[in-house]
């Protein structure tokens, strides 16, 4: 259910009737209150209550409030809204009956009701009621309000004296009301003359009418329509565009009135009727009776586009009248609703369908209808009422939503659709229009559209062809300014937007910068500044290529540097973003730079004297020594080692400013000196005395001592201590003066060694997990856990718990810390979102009826399979999806998607023949195993159908679809051999008989291929022709004579021979064999002429000079043709080439002879072909099997000269040519006898380059080979 809504009131309300607003699909309700408290919108029509009131209300598409409502009525009448239909302007038009309120003048008098004062217009038909005052009966009304509810634009009441009431309205583009209802005025409700019905009915008190006024003011026609009994139309509708309504409801009248057709009779009772009314409502056009037997009504009725009425009630029939293709056709109670569709015109109409279009793009609407006669279209736009053709289709380019009307006309009667087309608005595309961009670079564009859009990429304005689609589109790189276009397309519409232009202007990219190289001094810093060019910006890298950005900008102040340091120098055009091709070094050369040590004691005795310090030595360099008054320097003054004497208690400082003489570069240091009494020194450590595990320490007195002596006994200048204790240290030095450092205590501390113990993997979301280490009371820790999970509670505490919240490698971190040591570790951890387990079929899926595939879950810690099972892998064995929820040793789990296993039967092939499985010699007959993907048969065959010729059994094994195997069962199939071959013979002049003859076999003699009745061994004849045997076995097989030609005594004879009959030649040589007449009787006199022969010969060893000839059996058939003519007995010469075959004699047999006109019987002699002059060196050798023609050429490809090699296999002439690749002869290479082999070298000077074929042509054979000739 989408919308549910109820009509609100505190007492009775009921709703008669419901319309649709067209295209905003708000509803119109009507219907009759008694609430007082119904609700009504300020400025409707009427806001007061009196009595039952009838109501209007519109409610929005949504349900969710009221466009208006407003009651319907006056204070001293019951009004009720039965029906309401909607004009062209949406104004409500609202059919209804209503009666006066009942009230006394005089308590004890009869009743009296006032005339209704109904709220009718100027222009109305009636405004009172025509009831006596002492009667209360109802008048029937039609009403129109303003689209918005508020104002009452037409009214009028409708009826006699007696109860008048309007059932059912619909209302045309015109504004004309069609109502119908129900009326007892028999005597002054006055239907028009020219209604079709005139007469109310003699024996019911009910009558139906049906009426056509105006809404504005006017009155069309009115009828009654029904017969003698009651009549109830309950709805009526405008069909078409001339006018004419149908009306349907409930009879009692047997005689209800027909038109030109009635699909169904009366059946008794209460029947329901459909009936249609011409345009002016004087003819009826169509009638029908809808039930059975018992009681039938029609309380509802609707149109389709195509013309079809469907019509709604309830029947109490059994015998209800059911279409073949109903859905229910069986009666289920005491009454049951149906729905039916009637076609009340012979005029037939395509279905119209909702169309979506652009504003403004031309649209054709075609309906190819069908009717009786000549058909009539009208098309009107529904908004103006203008007509846009009589054609079949138009051709309309709306701007906004519209709707067509097509009026279809026949030589009955007039069929009406309707065709609404919707517009959308063009599609909007929405880009950048200028972009700027280095040559050579590529751009990223994009665009973005509306949804239900595409988006395409042009490279014109008006080209047919994307050149790319989607929101973005990658440029090539560009060399030059370009415009691409943009548009976007409507998929619903396939309407486009306009394309946008997209203008990239392409400039060079900025000039490579120059900026100066600087000398500097050691530890200094300096700024550069790049000098050109003025209007880009720059950027500052520390390599040549890629690099790390460190400065944009013109200038960079370099940190302090103490090594020769090259920076890279880049322009960038801010306006492109484009940047120079190469980078430009700014080299900040540091020059050579003193850094002095000043080595020797640092605590002496006062006047100690010999005192020396000393710097590393270095060549070109100044050295000024100064020292304060505590001292003085007696020796060494401009070297790199003074000598010192120290005169006074306190601190002495000695100074040097070393002065590089090549880059002047210079260094200032001191030394500071402890002077007393004594040596007193302090000791330098390297770390802190309180050491972990493992640390370890140095001690150092310090330098230029003579001699050093530590408390723990080594006598070095310093010592590596890893061990708890005192240390000390006694020095002297050169000048005799002794002392002692101070002393230091290390000491060593235990170093935790923390072990991080909890899940190395865990699931997102999943239970809290705690991590830990041995607690150590003294010991503090410190817990970082990475950014997928959080410390729920423990920091500072040796068991932590964590909540892990998003996938990845995480890690748990402690640093465990005690006095004075502290000792990280790590522990990763796998977070995952869940386990995703994936089944891993180990065999195929799709499986055949028997077979079986192993299902794996992988490694997880425990299983649970859709069919129960609980271990890793499962053995499938049946159709079905397949899924397993696993979990790991961490409480993970998962569930993987489904493995598909589909079983398939097994294809049960069954052979079919396409005749008898017993066969006779050379017969066959076709197997067919049905129809499969791929097949093998028994005897290796592959097809779906084998052809058999041999006996034996057949079986084939199919596959299907599926992949699945079947063998068929076997076919058996039986060869019977066919009877000897017989021949027929002439005995005297007009006997025939066939030999051999067996008793056991029938035969049947025909002339010329037809039956003459004969089935003995001889026959007598007298009838010139072909005659033939056909012989038949036990077994149904036949065999068959050659034809023996019959000829009459006086007929002519004669015999052909091969003449000479012995003809010799050597190999390659021309063998002519003449056909010649031996021998002849009455030749002339039969008229014979024209003939033809055929002869066979040993195919190695005769081949024929020109023309073809077939093989056969091993021999070669030769056909020749020709006239015979008087006076010349040589019918025929054969000329053959004599080859080196495989044997050296041929007989020459005279295949047939045959005339083909006159009569004639002809007798054939054969002859023999012998080879001479074969070599028989070494013995005899008539021909070598392996010996073979072969063709070598060099080289390929060749350009000057080609150099070919022949072998031959035969002795004769051989013809070596060059052709082009339209087998065009170019050139003859060589054209002579070959004996063995021949070496030929060739010019190829004046043939153009290109692809060409060597042809050898050797007496019996053809090789061909491709040369490529380039130049």
């Amino acid at each position: 259910m989408i919308i549910h809504i109820q009509v609100p009131g505190t007492e009775e309300d009921q709703v008669n009737d419901i319309v649709v607003v067209p295209f905003v699909n708000d509803v119109v309700v009507v219907g009759d209150t008694k609430s007082i408290d119904f609700p009504v919108t300020a400025g409707a029509y009427r806001t007061r209550y009196k009595y039952q009131s009838g109501f209007v209300t519109r409610i929005n598409e949504s349900g969710s409030g009221l466009v208006f409502s407003t009651f319907f009525g006056a204070d001293t009448i019951l009004t009720y809204c039965n029906a309401v239909a909607l004009d062209r302007n949406n104004s409500p038009i609202v059919v209804g009956n209503t009666q006066p309120a009942n009230y006394n003048v005089n308590p004890f008098g009869p009743k009296m009701f006032p005339k209704i004062h109904f709220p009718t217009s100027g222009s109305a038909i009636r405004t009172f009621n025509n009831a006596d005052e002492a009667t209360m009966t109802f008048d029937g009304y039609l009403i129109k309000l303003g689209a918005a509810g508020s104002t009452l634009e037409y009214g009028t009441l409708l009826g006699g004296k007696g109860t008048d009431k309007c059932l059912g309205v619909d209302v045309n583009l015109q504004g004309i009301a069609a109502v119908c209802g129900v009326t007892e005025s028999n005597a002054d409700f006055k239907p028009n003359p020219n209604g079709f019905d005139q007469t109310f009915g003699t024996t019911g008190t009910l009558e139906g009418f049906a009426m056509c006024i105006g809404t504005n003011g006017g009155s069309y026609y009115s009828t009654y329509l029904g017969g003698e009994d009651e009549d109830i139309p309950n709805c009526i509708k405008f069909y078409d565009n001339n006018s004419s309504v149908v009306i349907a409801g409930s009879t009692k009248s047997g005689d209800f009135p027909t038109g030109k057709v009635g699909d169904y009779q009366y059946h008794g009772g209460n029947d329901g009727f459909l009936t249609q009314l011409s345009g002016n409502g004087s003819i009826c056009l169509y009638s029908t009776f809808v039930g059975g037997g018992s009681s039938d009504q029609i309380f509802s009725m609707a149109l389709s586009n195509n013309g079809n009425v469907y019509i709604a009630g309830s029947t109490q029939s059994t015998d209800f009248p059911l279409s073949s293709n109903a859905k229910y056709k069986d009666f289920g109670g005491q009454v049951d609703g149906f729905i039916s569709a009637f076609s009340t015109c012979s005029v037939s109409l395509q279905s119209p369908r909702d169309t979506l279009v652009c504003p403004g793009k031309p649209l054709t609407i075609t309906n190819n209808a069908t009717g009786s006669g000549t058909l009539r279209y009208n098309w009107t736009d529904f908004a103006t009422g203008t007509s846009l053709g009589n054609q079949n289709s138009i051709t309309v380019a709306p701007l906004e939503q519209s709707i067509y009307i097509l009026n279809v006309t026949d030589d009955n009667c007039t069929k009406t659709v309707t065709y609404i087309v919707k517009t959308k608005p063009l599609p909007i595309i929405n880009t950048i229009e200028e972009k700027r961009t280095c040559i050579g670079t590529s751009l990223k564009l994009s665009a973005t559209a509306g949804p239900g859009t595409t988006i395409a990429w042009y490279d014109a304005e008006d080209a047919s062809t994307a050149i790319a689609a989607g929101a973005i589109f990658t440029t090539p790189a560009l060399t030059k300014s370009v415009n691409y276009f943009v548009e976007s397309l409507d998929t619903s519409t396939k309407c486009t937007s306009l394309r946008k232009k997209i203008q990239i202007t392409v400039v060079p990219p900025p000039p490579a910068p120059t900026a100066d190289n600087i000398s500097l001094c050691s530890n200094n810093s300096i700024t550069l500044s790049a000098i050109f060019p003025s209007d880009v910006d720059f950027r500052w890298y520390d390599s040549l290529t890629n690099g790390k950005l460190i400065q944009i900008g013109r200038n960079f102040t370099t940190p302090k540097l103490t090594s020769t340091t090259t920076y890279y120098l880049e322009s960038l055009d801010t306006t492109t973003n484009c940047i120079s091709t190469k980078r430009t070094p700014v080299v900040v050369t540091i020059l050579s730079t003193p850094n002095p040590l000043i080595q020797g004691q640092n605590a002496a005795c006062v006047n100690s004297t010999g005192l020396v310090y000393t710097v590393e030595s270095k060549p070109k360099q100044e050295y000024t020594w100064t020292i304060n008054s505590n001292g003085s320097i007696t020796a060494g003054q401009g070297t790199n080692k003074v000598t010192v004497t120290w005169s006074g208690l306190g601190t002495g400082i000695l100074s040097l400013k070393q002065k590089d003489l090549t880059s002047n570069c210079f260094k200032d240091t001191s030394y500071a000196v402890n002077i007393s009494n004594q040596l007193s020194l302090n000791l330098g450590m390297t770390g802190s005395p309180n050491l972990c595990t493992g640390d370890s320490i140095i001690l150092d007195p310090g330098p230029g001592y003579s001699s050093y002596k530590w408390s723990s006994g080594e006598t070095s200048q310093t010592i590596t201590v890893k061990t708890a204790g005192d240390y000390s240290v006694d020095v002297q030095d050169a000048g005799g003066c002794k002392g002692s450092s101070n002393k230091v205590s290390i000491t060593v501390n235990i170093k935790p060694t923390p072990l991080i113990v909890g899940k190395n993997a865990t699931c997102v979301n999943g239970n809290p997990v705690q991590y830990s280490v041995t607690p150590i009371a003294v010991n503090s820790c410190k817990w970082e856990v990475s950014p997928e999970g959080t410390i729920v509670s423990g920091q500072d505490s040796p068991s932590i718990i964590v909540n892990w919240t998003s996938a990845g490698n995480g890690t748990v971190k402690v640093v465990e810390s005690s006095s004075f040591c502290s000792t990280e570790n790590v522990l990763p951890v796998v977070v995952s979102t869940s386990l995703v387990p994936t089944i891993t079929a180990i065999g195929k899926t799709s499986l055949c009826e028997g077979e079986s595939v192993v299902l794996d879950a992988g490694p997880f810690a425990t299983y649970k399979w859709s069919n129960g099972e609980t271990t890793k892998t499962i053995t499938v064995n049946a159709a079905g999806s397949y899924t397993v929820e696993v979990a790991d040793a961490g409480g993970c789990k998962g569930t993987s998607e489904p493995k598909i296993v589909t079983m398939s039967p097994l294809p049960t092939p069954s052979i079919t023949s396409s005749g008898k499985t017993e066969l006779c010699e050379g017969d066959s007959v076709e197997l067919d195993a049905g129809t499969f993907s791929s097949f093998l048969w028994s005897n290796g065959a592959t097809s779906q159908k084998i052809s058999v010729k041999s006996a034996g059994k057949y079986s084939v094994t199919v596959t299907n679809a599926s992949g699945c195997k079947g063998t068929s069962s076997e076919q058996t199939i039986i060869v019977n051999p066919l009877p000897n071959a017989i021949s027929i013979s002439q005995i005297g002049d007009d006997t025939l008989v066939v030999n051999p003859y067996d008793n056991a076999n029938t035969y049947k003699w025909k002339l010329n291929g037809t039956d003459i009745g004969r089935i003995t061994k001889e026959v007598q004849v007298n009838t010139e022709g072909n005659y033939t045997v056909e012989v038949t076995n036990q077994n149904g097989c036949k065999n068959t004579s050659i034809p023996f030609p019959y000829l009459k005594p006086n007929s002519a004879v004669l015999t052909v021979s091969v003449s000479p009959l012995i003809i010799e030649a050597v190999a390659g040589e021309t063998v002519k064999i003449p056909l010649v007449i031996t021998s002849s009787k009455n030749l002339t006199q039969a008229t014979a002429s024209s003939f033809t022969a055929e002869i066979s010969v040993e195919p190695s060893l005769l081949v024929p000079s020109t023309g073809t000839s077939t093989i056969d059996n091993n021999r070669r058939i030769v056909s020749v043709s020709g006239s015979r003519k008087d006076g010349n007995d040589t019918l025929a010469i054969i000329e053959m080439k004599a080859a080196l075959g495989t044997v050296e004699t041929s007989s020459i047999l005279v295949k047939s002879f045959t005339f083909t006109g006159g009569k004639a019987q002809v007798t054939t002699k054969d002859g023999e072909f012998r080879l001479t002059g074969v070599c028989r060196d070494g013995g005899a050798r008539l021909y070598n099997s392996g010996s073979k023609l072969s063709l070598s050429m060099q080289p390929n490809p060749a350009s000057e000269t080609l150099n070919i090699s022949i072998t031959a296999s035969e002795v004769g002439q051989h013809r070596v040519t060059l052709t082009n690749t339209l087998g065009e002869e170019v050139g003859v290479l060589y054209n002579g006898s070959i004996m063995g082999s021949q070496e030929i070298s060739s010019s190829l000077a004046d043939i153009p380059a290109g692809v060409y074929f060597v042809v050898l042509q050797s007496p019996s054979q053809m090789l061909v080979k491709r040369i490529l000739i380039s130049k």
